[in-house]
Order: C-alpha cells, then structure tokens, then sequence
C-alpha cells in the first residue's frame, strides 16, 4: 500500500513539473532557436512594413501606451488612441495583458489597471472581459479590448498597432487578424523565431549585438534611446531598421537618433497633436 501511494506521489510530482515546464516553455519560447540553427526552419514571413520606414534624417514616432490624453500618460485608454490617431501618429503602441477568460485586453500591468479601475483589492487577479468593458480609467478614460480594435484599424489602414508584453502570438493574430498593420517587440531570438512561426511579419527583437542580428537575419531591433551613437551605427550596418525606447518627449531625441533610428518610443510629443479634449473615442 505504502508503494502504490509512493508511486502515485511520485507520478503527480512529475506530472506537476511536466506541466511547469511546458508552461515555462509556453510563455517563454525557450528552445524554438533550435529548429533554425539545425536548418530546420528558414525564418518567414519577411517584414512588411521595412520598406515603408524611414531610411535617415527623419524617425517615425510610436505613441507609448496610446499616448498622451489631457496630460495624462501611460492609460493605455481609447481616448489616448483617439488622440494619437488623430494627432498625426502612424504607430501607436499598447501593453496587452490577458483577461481571466483569456481575452487580451490594454494595461501596462494587472495591478496597475485595477488600481486605475477602481479595484485595487485585486491586486494582481486579471479582471474578465466583461470587467474590461464596464470599468472606467481614473473615471473617465475607456478600458481597451484588443479584438474591438480590428474596426478602428481596418478603418486606418496605413495606421499600426505596436505591443511588447503579448507572448502568445497566435491568439495575438486571432483577435487582431491584421498581420501588416501589427509590429510585436519580443525578447530575444527564441520568441522572435516563435513569432514567426506563428505568422507575425513585423517582429523586432531587444538586441544590441550586431551578430546575432546578422546571424539569424533580424530585420527589426530594439534597444534602448540612451545607447551610444557608436552601438546604433553598428546595429543600421546590418541592414536592420532600429527602434529607440523610451523619451519623455519627442523634442528630446537627438540628432543622432534621427539620423540612425526608424522609429522611437515617446510618451508626449507636442508637434502634430490636436488638442486632447476634443478626442473622442467614438470617432475612431
């Protein structure tokens, strides 16, 4: 008798690890470098939106976390889109999450969103989608659910969504099926690879090491806006197109950035932007 229960122990023991791991390998992809280092797995769909960015002398901006909304950053919120769409902006950026029912929905973190939303006694328990459409951001700004953004951007094509926090990239293309008009920042190789496979064109990978740039074909890198001028010449002579983050403002990225970067990460930028009160979300 003792056997049998030391037996069945031992079993839900490794079940339990098996299902650590499996998870662990989920959220983080390890391993998926693998397949094309052993020529498994040539690295496709090529980027889409490369050609379309700027080459020297200009950077596109990406509004952070939506945009700025009446002084306001990192909501995440409708109305922070509204204002960045309308202001001018080609890409606007959004921290998902998932809700408890799996829905990816805006929030930089669960925490904070349930802070902003008026439950903090949530601390870090996901809200439902349901929760996501009913609540309001410091009462007044809309909570965003990823697949009610499809309409908005099928209505501004040459528009692109940016995310950096959703790791599951077919359920990412499941509810926002607009692969062109979508740029996913990953980790490292092994979610890059990943991203890929699922079908995601526009992938941009944290690195600043020019050979692994080189040696896995990287189209799009992110590093950060206070790297030497020096490291992002290393990185545009790969032939890939460089994303900056983060500046407080667009007035703040230097002339070496403008001249080496594509694209950079802001949190408010004055130039081209209508004024926020008149943002509304209904009209996007």
């Amino acid at each position: 008798m003792r056997k049998a229960i030391r037996f069945l122990c031992r079993t839900a023991a490794a079940g339990a690890v098996l299902f650590v791991a499996s998870f662990a390998l989920l959220e983080t992809k390890a391993g998926f470098t693998k397949i094309v280092d052993w020529g498994l797995y040539e690295i496709e769909p090529s980027c889409t939106l490369c050609d379309r960015l700027p080459e020297a002398s200009a950077v596109d901006l990406i509004a952070h976390a939506g945009g700025e909304i009446d002084g306001f950053t990192y909501t995440n919120s409708r109305e922070a889109l509204a204002a960045s769409l309308e202001g001018g902006f080609r890409f606007v950026e959004l921290d998902l999450r998932r809700t408890l029912d799996n829905r990816y929905f805006a929030a930089h973190r669960v925490k904070e969103f349930n802070a902003m939303t008026g439950h903090p006694e949530q601390f870090e328990i996901p809200p439902t989608a349901s929760d996501v459409r009913e609540r309001t951001i410091d009462g007044k700004y809309t909570p965003i659910l990823l697949e009610d953004l499809v309409p908005v951007f099928e209505n501004h094509p040459e528009r692109v969504l940016v995310t950096d926090k959703a790791n599951r990239y077919r359920k990412l293309l499941d509810e926002f099926p607009l692969p062109d008009q979508l740029l996913v920042e990953v980790r490292n190789v092994d979610q890059y690879v990943a991203a890929k496979l699922a079908g995601v064109p526009n992938v941009a990978v944290d690195t600043a090491d020019p050979e692994l740039v080189r040696r896995y074909g990287i189209e799009l890198v992110v590093v950060s806006a206070d790297l030497p001028a020096e490291a992002l010449k290393a990185l545009r002579d790969t032939g890939a197109k460089v994303l900056l983050s983060t500046y407080d403002n667009c007035n703040d990225i230097p002339a070496s950035a403008r001249e080496l970067a594509s694209l950079a990460y802001v949190d408010t930028c004055s130039t081209g932007r209508v004024e926020t009160k008149e943002a509304d979300p209904q009209r996007i």
